[in-house]
């Protein structure tokens, strides 16, 4: 009976280690989306204030 108590506390750690692998990745998905929807925020901004100084030359 030892021997499947072990089996399944090992089988519980796999279960744990494996989510924990995915919360991570999960996290780093999350971070790197939040890194680029800013980087798309500052393009978008840019690129306003360059259709404004366009317009603002062609007026």
């Amino acid at each position: 009976m030892p021997e499947h108590s072990n089996a399944s506390d090992f089988a519980s750690t796999i279960r744990v280690v494996k989510d924990v692998s995915q919360q991570s990745i999960i996290q780093k998905r999350r971070e790197q989306r939040e890194q680029l929807l800013k980087r798309i925020g500052q393009l978008t901004s840019t690129t306003e204030q360059t259709i404004e100084r366009l317009y603002q030359l062609t007026r």
